[in-house]
């Protein structure tokens, strides 16, 4: 996403890594950079190396990503595990004492501390 496709202005870039099945991201029709699919890499989430993969072929680290997940034990524990922030998805409000959490994507921007321009 491009900062000028963006209501947050043109500094706003968001890198988006998908951490699942290469099959998923085509069905959901997702707009991705970077797709480290488990089939090819040969772990799964939690695994640091799926995270890892990512984040290299971001060329960024985990101080500077943030993951964003519905899944406790695999997005976000897995992520913490390797310093980056993660922010839980959580729908069902099954986790309202995680201090990180969203209801909604459309709460992200808002937890990411961006602002519309």
């Amino acid at each position: 996403m491009s900062g000028t496709e963006s209501p947050y202005g043109p500094t706003w870039y968001a890198a988006t890594m998908v951490a699942v099945p290469e099959r998923r991201t085509l069905t959901h029709d997702l707009d991705v950079d970077v797709c480290v699919g488990s089939l090819r890499h040969g772990h799964v989430k939690p695994h640091r190396s799926i995270f890892e993969a990512a984040l290299t072929a971001l060329d960024t680290g985990p101080e500077d990503a943030a993951m964003v997940g519905d899944s406790f034990a695999d997005d976000i524990a897995g992520a913490r595990a390797l310093g980056m922030r993660a922010i839980l998805l959580d729908r069902d409000g099954l986790h309202v004492d995680e201090p990180d959490r969203i209801d909604t994507l459309l709460a992200l921007p808002a937890a990411l501390g961006l602002t519309p321009s």
